[in-house]
């Protein structure tokens, strides 16, 4: 599905309506690919394949590598997100994959 998106892509200026449609069914594959990924990484953890590594990490830096990583997301929706966290560091312990985590279940 995704070679077809990118064989749209590279046919050139498209009708706003199939271009529409194109940022739509890329949108969903996307999504998809995100859910499969978190299924296998659920069944991994189910069966001891994957460890995770807990640390103490400050959530400041957890929640602004989240917003930086949804960036083009907010630039492709024309959408803008002020953040303002308070002063006093909170600490997480959490495995380092708790960034990307967040950014998907905030993009979803």
């Amino acid at each position: 599905m995704q070679m077809f998106i990118d064989l749209l892509q590279k046919h050139g200026a498209l009708p706003a309506e199939v271009e529409q449609d194109r940022c739509i069914i890329a949108g969903q594959i996307n999504h998809l690919s995100r859910l499969l990924n978190d299924l296998v990484d659920v069944g991994r953890l189910a069966f001891d394949k994957l460890k995770l590594r807990f640390e103490r990490v400050e959530s400041g830096d957890v929640i602004h590598g989240a917003v930086d990583a949804m960036q083009p997301m907010f630039a492709r929706n024309e959408q803008r997100l002020k953040l303002k966290l308070a002063r006093k560091e909170h600490y997480l312990k959490a495995d380092a994959k708790a960034q990307p985590l967040l950014a998907s279940a905030d993009d979803s």
